[in-house]
C-alpha cells in the first residue's frame, strides 16, 4: 500500500500531524509548508516560526488592492502576468484595462507540388488543395 505524502506524520512538541494539518495550523498552504520543510531540512522551529510574507498591495482609486485583485479586475490575465506588466512599467489602470492578446501560432506547411509535369493551368484539376494558386 502506497502512503500519500499528506499522510506522513510529523511529530513536533508532542503533537503528531500530517503535512496538511500542520499547514492549516500555521496558516499557510500545503505547498508553502513543503517548501519551508525542505528549505530548513525538517527543522520545525524554523518552519513554524518563519513569518508569513505580507502580500504587496497597490493603491488604485484610493483603495489598497493586491495583484490577485488586479488580475481579477482585468478578467483575462493571471497574477504572474499582472506582476510582469507592472514590473515593465505599465500603470495599474493599463493593466486592468488591457486585454490579454492570445498569440496564435500558425505553422506554414508548403504543399508538395503534385501537378503533372508541364501543367500550366492556374487551377489544376489534379491538385488536392482547394485554394491552389498554380
Amino acid at each position: 500500500m502506497k502512503i500519500k505524502k499528506s499522510e506522513k506524520r510529523i511529530i513536533y512538541n508532542g503533537e503528531s500531524k500530517n503535512i496538511t494539518q500542520w499547514a492549516e495550523k500555521i496558516g499557510i498552504s500545503t505547498s508553502a509548508f513543503r517548501k519551508r520543510f525542505e528549505k530548513y531540512n525538517g527543522d520545525m522551529d524554523k518552519v513554524i516560526h518563519t513569518p508569513i510574507r505580507e502580500q504587496k498591495t497597490y493603491c488604485y482609486k484610493g483603495k489598497r488592492i493586491s495583484l490577485s485583485e488586479i488580475a481579477e479586475m482585468n478578467g483575462s490575465i493571471s497574477v504572474p502576468t499582472a506582476c510582469r506588466w507592472l514590473s515593465r512599467g505599465m500603470s495599474i489602470e493599463e493593466v486592468i484595462n488591457t486585454p490579454l492578446r492570445r498569440v496564435s501560432r500558425k505553422y506554414s506547411v508548403k504543399a508538395k507540388d503534385t501537378r503533372p509535369s508541364g501543367c500550366t493551368e492556374p487551377e489544376c484539376e489534379k491538385c488536392p488543395y482547394d485554394d491552389c494558386r498554380w
